[in-house]
């Protein structure tokens, strides 16, 4: 019997019937699988129906007849797999639109010796025995014979789809035996007791052979029907979408018929109308890719989340140093984008710029960074790497259970998120593989290959993203779908990824709609870069293409990834040097009367020369409280009327605030580093003092914002007018002492024991009115005119507003302390590092904790161990007339 066969089916000439000639000829090459039984009878059942058609029939591999359907030397092409990415790039070439039907489905059965008693295996196991990491029976529990590895050819359909479909696109062991011809296979396994290889439906009663179940499911019609076998081939019939003749849609439409798909049956072929899903079957598979969507979601969040936190405030820091240039900016905002995705770092950008601690042109270039950095996360997705989940998960586990360093324990949460993500990725596309040929129609419409679907797809696939808000999501999906044979082009994938650029934008947009129009620029940059590189992208299709190809040949996972790494980094290329420019792109489509927050005060230039560092910082301070007194003016539009805009500002204003605060402390840590004079050491102290109280005051002003909101929507907590005046004379009176507090920070007057008694004097009226006002509403709600609940809510805003008064005072006390000044004559001295500190010993442990459980307290031994502080004399403390007040004591 010939390796190859050539059948010629039938030849029945319009002449031959009735004396006539021939009205068209039908050539149909294409998949052996088909041409050796099915083929010939499925003509023979379309000649009855259309005697005056000459048909041959010629069955040489699926790679045979695409190329002679792309060589228009054919009408119809049988095959077992899709067109690959060269064979649609020469479909292309050549201007061919095709289209394709399936004509039924066949189980790929792995078939071994009779004499094997294997009865069923893993697919685990089958991708080893076939890439040949498993070499010797016996070490799957069977006798001690080697395993010889049968294939079919590279012509064959099912040599690639068996590798797609079991090996994961891994190449074939090197010492595979191979065959053309599927009987020549099947004799080659019945003849060598150590054998294994794939067959046909048709031959699984091959003498000699036994089939296995794979992981426990065997090859039957009914397992392929519903869709639990996991090796099954389409018989595809390709045709050109506008052909010259209709025999060929004749034949395709004869083979879809009732008539058509039971002679399919007939030959022990599973029909191509599968049928639908019973409702059960639809309910667990909608779940089971919905949960693995949201492993893969939760997955990524806790490996970002302990990232994060594993590294601690060092991301802000290397945020913070991306303002250095935009070469530092890229590098450090990648870092970053890897670390916390891009919707965290842009957030983290637009609070900086919000703060006024970074300027619109500074985040620019990490903006950039970030989009590059998070798509190094995705590259890992990419690599085949889910057998290992498993272990990833139990890894991260014991770190986290038995390491005692928080940061190692970190890592291993970040572990456990990594194989969440594997783990969710993989269940989806368990899940969705034996349906795929089910969801091939719906996503017709997700394609590149023409301009007009490649834009349509792009627009679906950044809808998609924006309502899961999330690109690796989106992106994670795609790459379940690659995984699962339901996208196997490239361009089906580059639409998905190029459209979940566009979508993930919508976090960082949402989360800047309550901050000032610096934050929402930011956001929007990040909009205008990702069209951007789409746009680019889209332009340069063929580049991109053959680039993203050349990179990883035979590999769609890898080359999606790619796409969305070359994207970033081509666009960053094109934009950087133009920064400027984009800068007043991004300004142009956002116009805003509102001022641009007044910039950071900290430069890390002056460290070098303390006394200026210093001043840096009491500015900075008192930009810090001058937002705390915009808030104090939010606030009493908020008691007035419960307006969302007004509270989101207050929001706003409160994470200024604490961005502040942070770069203030990391400020003041680098400070420390310098050789400090005694009096400068103990003013770091006192500012540092200061900045916590601010952020505090700024904490208490968002509670009472909140405290309005809550009280607007009970009716009966409206109180009377003249018992809201004195509440709001109260608030007035609070305003005057954040307000004198923000004006005692002028470094350039240095005079602040001079205000900080007009703010200890504010105070002290301050309190008169609290204790005033808190006996008119006890008053009030014993006479009834005050409802329980009026009251209650009254109380809360006096509580709020003695405590940040409270902290004002608390600031005061700091800046009458004599070494609160700044001295003029060391304004331009430079201080060099510190020097090294010899750390002294440690102190005895049990010492200590006795003392501590010890009930018994000598107040007199604890005052004689304990030195006194006794202040010196300054000549900035004012007189002592002028001191109702004294002064507190150092910490």
């Amino acid at each position: 019997m010939k390796m190859r066969r050539l059948w010629v089916a039938v030849m029945l000439v319009a002449g031959w019937l009735s004396g006539g000639r021939a009205e068209t000829d039908l050539a149909i090459r294409g998949s052996e699988t088909f041409g050796e039984d099915l083929g010939p009878k499925l003509v023979a059942l379309f000649l009855e129906q259309y005697p005056h058609v000459k048909v041959e029939l010629t069955s040489l591999g699926s790679a045979s007849g695409i190329a002679d359907l792309l060589d228009s030397t054919c009408d119809l092409a049988v095959s077992s797999r899709l067109f690959n990415d060269d064979e649609q790039r020469l479909a292309r070439s050549r201007g061919l639109a095709l289209k394709y039907s399936v004509a039924g489905y066949c189980g790929v059965g792995v078939v071994v010796n009779e004499a094997n008693p294997l009865q069923t295996i893993s697919d685990r196991d089958i991708r080893e025995i076939f890439t040949g990491r498993l070499t010797n029976w016996q070490q799957l529990g069977g006798p001690d014979l080697p395993i010889v590895v049968c294939i079919r050819d590279a012509s064959a359909g099912t040599h690639l789809g068996f590798r797609m479909m079991a090996l994961n696109n891994n190449t074939y062991a090197a010492n595979a035996q191979v065959f053309t011809g599927y009987r020549a296979l099947a004799d080659a396994v019945a003849a060598q007791p150590g054998a294994i290889g794939y067959v046909g439906m048709d031959l699984l009663a091959h003498p000699g052979l036994h089939s296995v179940a794979i992981n426990g499911i065997p090859l039957t019609e009914v397992t392929v029907h519903e869709g639990v076998y996991p090796y099954v081939e389409s018989l595809l019939l390709y045709t050109r979408v506008k052909a010259a003749d209709p025999s060929a849609e004749r034949f395709v439409q004869l083979v879809r018929s009732p008539a058509g798909q039971e002679v399919v049956r007939a030959c022990g072929f599973v029909t191509a109308d599968l049928g639908p899903l019973r409702a059960n079957q639809i309910f667990f598979l909608l779940f089971q890719v919905l949960g693995g969507l949201a492993l893969f979601i939760y997955g990524m969040h806790v490996m970002t989340r302990s990232l994060r936190t594993a590294a601690g405030s060092s991301l802000r820091s290397i945020l913070a140093s991306a303002t250095r240039s935009r070469g530092h900016g890229v590098i450090f905002g990648t870092v970053v984008g890897f670390l916390a995705h891009t919707g965290a770092a842009i957030t983290m950008l637009a609070g900086f710029i919000n703060a006024g601690v970074m300027t619109l042109e500074q985040a620019i270039a990490p903006v950039f960074g970030a989009n590059i950095g998070t798509t190094l996360s995705m590259q890992l997705v990419s690599f085949r790497i889910t057998d290992y989940c498993w272990a990833a998960i139990g890894i991260g586990f014991l770190l986290d259970a038995l390491i005692p360093s928080e940061r190692l324990r970190k890592l291993g949460d970040a572990l456990i998120g990594f194989g969440l993500l594997f783990l969710g990725m993989e269940t989806i596309s368990a899940g969705i593989a034996p349906h795929k040929d089910m969801l091939a129609p719906y996503l017709v419409h997700i394609r590149g290959d023409v301009w007009t679907w490649r834009l349509m797809g792009v627009l679906i696939s950044a809808l998609l993203t924006a309502l899961m808000t999330s690109s690796g999501a989106m992106i994670g999906l795609c790459f379940a779908l690659v995984k699962a044979g339901v996208f196997t082009r490239f361009d089906q994938v580059a639409v998905v990824v190029l459209g979940a650029h566009i979508g993930t934008c919508i976090v960082p947009i949402m989360a800047s709609l309550s901050m000032r129009i610096g934050a929402w620029r930011a956001a929007i940059a990040h909009l205008v870069f990702n069209i951007a590189n789409v746009l680019l992208a889209l332009a340069a299709w063929p580049l991109f293409v053959w680039v993203c190809e050349y990179s990883a040949p035979d590999n769609l996972l890898r080359q999606a990834a790619n796409l969305h790494t070359f994207a970033m980094v081509f666009a960053t290329a094109a934009l950087l040097p133009f920064t400027g420019l984009f800068t007043r792109l991004v300004r142009g489509v956002t116009p805003s009367k509102e001022p641009v927050p007044a910039p950071s005060f900290l430069d890390t230039k002056l460290l070098a020369k303390p006394e200026q560092a210093l001043a840096a910082v009491i500015r900075e301070l008192r930009r810090m409280a001058e937002v705390c007194v915009d808030s104090m003016m939010l606030n009493g539009q908020l008691t007035l009327s419960p307006n969302r805009k007004t509270y989101r500002r207050l929001l706003s204003n409160e994470e200024i605030i604490n961005e502040v605060r942070l770069s203030l402390n990391d400020y003041l840590e680098r400070l420390t580093q310098r050789y400090l004079s005694r009096r400068q050491a103990l003013f770091v102290q006192h500012l540092d003092r200061c900045m916590k109280d601010i952020e505090r005051i700024g904490d208490h002003l968002t509670h009472i914002g909140a405290t309005s909101l809550e009280r607007f929507k009970i009716p009966e907590a409206i109180v009377p007018e003249d018992l809201f005046r004195t509440w709001f004379n109260l608030l007035r009176s609070a305003k005057r002492v954040i307000t004198l507090m923000a004006k005692s920070f002028d470094p350039d007057a240095n005079a602040f024991q001079t205000t900080a008694l007009e703010i200890l004097r504010a105070r002290d009226a301050y309190m008169i009115l609290s204790m005033d006002a808190k006996a008119e509403f006890a008053g009030a709600a014993r006479d009834k005119r005050l409802t329980p609940i009026g009251g209650y809510y009254l109380s809360r805003y006096i509580e709020d507003l003695d405590r940040l008064v409270r902290r004002a005072k608390s600031i005061a006390f700091a800046e009458r302390q004599p070494d609160f000044w700044l001295k003029q004559t060391k304004l331009e001295r430079d201080a060099k590092e510190a020097l090294a500190y010899t750390i002294p010993p440690l102190v005895s442990s049990k010492e200590y904790l006795e003392s501590l459980s010890n009930d018994a307290w000598d107040e007199t031994e604890l005052m004689d161990e304990t030195p006194h502080y006794i202040p010196t004399e300054s000549p900035h403390l004012a007189p002592p007339d002028e001191q109702p007040h004294p002064a507190a004591p150092a910490p």
